[in-house]
């Protein structure tokens, strides 16, 4: 079967603008649709926007555009599309477009732990970034409110906070907290919406304090348990 096809190549930050075109064969009306999602969800939703006006296009309609501002920004996209005619309607083609404008952290993990020998004195590093998930920039400061813990006391967008944790005391839990502070960022070339706004963390709009909680056990011993095993009669 010979389905009207759709070939679709993708426009990138053109004149502050972002889209895509296409063109057909045997075509006479196209459907557009589109679902979104953040940058850092590993899944699209299941359903599709499918607005009216973007329904049995006429075939000369061959590019969709859309400006470029904060309210796509951080957004991945997919938009698919299919041609039709009167007797048949092919498959949907899809596109996937990604805008990442201004400035938003993120952080590799949201709470540090350790359990650790009383007999140990450490100390122990400790991973964890600072992620820019936007295309600005923005300052950062690290606090901490225990003394066995220490950092990298500032920073400029992407970076290592350069935690480490010293041995807290004798047996038992010790809790802490490690904050980081966003400011000054500096917005992309198409998101202008002033000094005021905030930037993003903790998936929280209105954000710009992270906390990272740290919690270390001491203990005397680890008890090491074992699973029986059984072994299957090959007979």
């Amino acid at each position: 079967m010979n389905r009207p096809p759709a070939v679709v190549s993708y426009n990138n930050l053109v004149g502050g603008r972002y889209g895509f075109s296409w063109s057909g064969r045997n075509a006479t009306s196209y459907d557009l649709q589109w679902r979104s999602k953040e940058i850092w969800e590993s899944t699209f939703p299941d359903s599709w926007v499918a607005q009216p006006a973007f329904q049995n296009m006429d075939a000369t309609v061959t590019n969709f555009s859309s400006p470029i501002d904060c309210n796509s920004d951080h957004q991945d996209w997919q938009f698919r599309l299919r041609a039709k005619n009167s007797n048949q309607t092919g498959d949907w083609a899809i596109i996937r477009s990604r805008m990442r404008i201004w400035p938003h952290p993120w952080l590799s993990y949201w709470s540090i732990g350790a359990l650790v020998l009383n007999s140990d004195p450490g100390p122990w590093s400790r991973p964890e970034d600072l992620i820019n998930y936007g295309g600005g920039t923005f300052n950062w400061t690290v606090s901490d409110n225990q003394s066995w813990i220490t950092t990298n006391s500032s920073g400029q967008g992407i970076g290592s906070l350069g935690v480490v944790v010293s041995k807290p005391g004798g047996v038992g839990t010790y809790s802490g907290l490690i904050t980081v502070n966003m400011t000054n960022p500096s917005f992309g070339k198409f998101c202008n919406i002033g000094s005021s706004s905030v930037i993003q963390c903790n998936n929280s709009p209105s954000a710009i304090t992270c906390n990272v909680p740290v919690q270390v056990g001491v203990a005397d011993f680890f008890i090491n348990e074992y699973l029986p095993i059984i072994l299957k009669n090959s007979q």
